[in-house]
């Protein structure tokens, strides 16, 4: 089977939870009230499009072409 898409409101509420400082991936799981593999799918997503960039640490933070 194909895989699912991120739903579009899992996308924009992870999307509002970064910022420039990075946050872990717990902390957008307990923020947004998401599942983990839903927080996961709208990585990649925001990833894809540049939204969302990974640090070396493993936290995320708001991408280049996310607006502020």
């Amino acid at each position: 089977p194909p895989l699912a898409m991120a739903d579009e409101d899992a996308v924009s509420c992870v999307a509002e939870q970064l910022s420039l400082a990075g946050v872990s991936v717990d902390a957008l799981v307990r923020e947004t009230g998401l599942r983990p593999s839903d927080v996961l799918a709208a990585l990649v997503e925001l990833e894809l499009d540049g939204r969302a960039e990974r640090d070396v640490d493993g936290s995320v933070r708001r991408g280049q072409n996310l607006p502020s």
